[in-house]
């Protein structure tokens, strides 16, 4: 597993595929203008699937899924964010997340220079 930045710029027309993203070599490239609204959208969903659970919660197999990818989408685009690995520690501690798959997407996570120095993502 491997994250690189891949640079790209705007495509002349914006009727490709898969545009503002691109894949090469099996590599994600998210433009950093787009990491905002991405952002934006991951935790607003992330808002609406757990904002009524309480303590003695039990998630659906569709919330697993829809959660760990929010959560996913979210760490991997700001490590530093708390709730995001709350809710990751809150679904391995659960039996969710099988920890293979969380020391997977973390192995994955510390390849990228800018998340070396994270704390939360250390901690976690």
């Amino acid at each position: 597993s491997h994250m690189d930045v891949i640079p790209m710029s705007p495509p002349d027309s914006e009727k490709t595929n898969r545009y503002p993203f691109i894949v090469e070599n099996g590599c994600l490239g998210i433009p950093l203008t787009v990491i905002p609204t991405v952002l934006k959208v991951a935790w607003s969903q992330l808002q609406q699937c757990t904002g009524a659970q309480s303590d003695d919660w039990v998630l659906s197999e569709a919330d697993v899924v829809q959660i760990s990818r929010l959560t996913q989408c979210i760490v991997a685009l700001n490590p530093g964010h708390h709730t995001a690995w709350n809710w990751r520690k809150r679904m391995l501690a659960r039996g969710y997340i099988l920890p293979d798959s969380e020391l997977r997407l973390l192995d994955l996570l510390t390849t990228y220079k800018r998340n070396c120095k994270s704390d939360l993502l250390w901690h976690h």
